[in-house]
């Protein structure tokens, strides 16, 4: 299975532990503000790996994140971020994301792209009924596609009687040079591949996708993530040959992770 569409799959929405997405978007607050936190801990995900390991199994999943006063704070998909405006209803800031690669698919011989990062700005606002809207656009700084890639959502956060619950909807696209990075094929994956055919695509929107998010805390210390992420492939990304290929136009994950919590007031 070609693991060049992975790559462009996993930089979206994997797994976001409740905490983490909260300091970029301006979610009502739950509890006490903390001067700083960092989580760790790790667990079972399926759609996801990092490490080069096969994403289509189960996998262990190492997860660390830390702020401090939420205006500076770090994880393992947001990267490195910084909110300029940390107003209650309103976030904007800066980020710099990493873009995993994947392993490269040796039984194809097409190879995957690099793992890069990309430069990227937000801007998130709470609205009617506390629903979050807001999006973000970023620039690829590791010359892994030279490209453009931009994102948009409507998410909400809620508190259920078996934990805190965040609902989102999203969409995302990428220039051309995002776009041929990871749909197209090139004449190097023809010759590893005669059955395909070349493909530069334009850009566009190219994925759109719904995530649940459950965060249950465990006394003061603990807490259990748990997600479940769809993923559809749209536009000319889903016309690609590695799509018709492969059958990755639908993508699925979901997983469980346990972190520990070290906060300080």
């Amino acid at each position: 299975m070609s693991t060049k569409l992975l790559s462009a799959a996993v930089a979206a929405l994997a797994l976001l532990p409740a905490a983490a997405l909260a300091q970029a978007l301006p979610y009502k607050d739950i509890e006490a503000p903390s001067t700083w936190e960092v989580d760790v801990g790790g667990g079972p995900v399926y759609g996801f790996s990092p490490g080069g390991k096969d994403p289509h199994k189960t996998n262990f999943t190492f997860w660390g994140s830390a702020h401090w006063k939420g205006k500076i704070y770090a994880n393992g998909l947001d990267g490195l971020g910084y909110n300029v405006v940390n107003d209650e209803t309103l976030h904007v800031g800066a980020q710099l994301r990493p873009r995993w690669g994947g392993p490269d698919d040796t039984d194809s011989g097409i190879q995957s792209p690099d793992t890069g990062a990309d430069l990227a700005v937000y801007a998130y606002k709470r609205t009617w009924k506390d629903f979050v809207v807001g999006g973000r656009i970023g620039r690829d700084v590791t010359s892994v596609s030279d490209g453009w890639d931009f994102w948009g959502s409507v998410s909400r956060q809620d508190v259920t009687p078996v934990g805190l619950l965040q609902s989102m909807v999203y969409a995302r696209g990428g220039d051309k040079n995002t776009n041929r990075t990871f749909y197209g094929v090139t004449a190097r994956d023809v010759a590893a591949v005669p059955s395909l055919n070349e493909y530069d695509p334009k850009g566009g929107l190219n994925q759109v996708g719904v995530a649940f998010l459950m965060m249950t805390p465990i006394g003061d210390k603990y807490a259990i993530g748990t997600f479940a992420n769809y993923e559809r492939i749209l536009g000319e990304a889903a016309d690609s040959p590695l799509i018709e290929r492969y059958g990755q136009q639908d993508e699925y994950r979901g997983g469980l992770i346990v972190v520990r919590r070290f906060i300080g007031r």
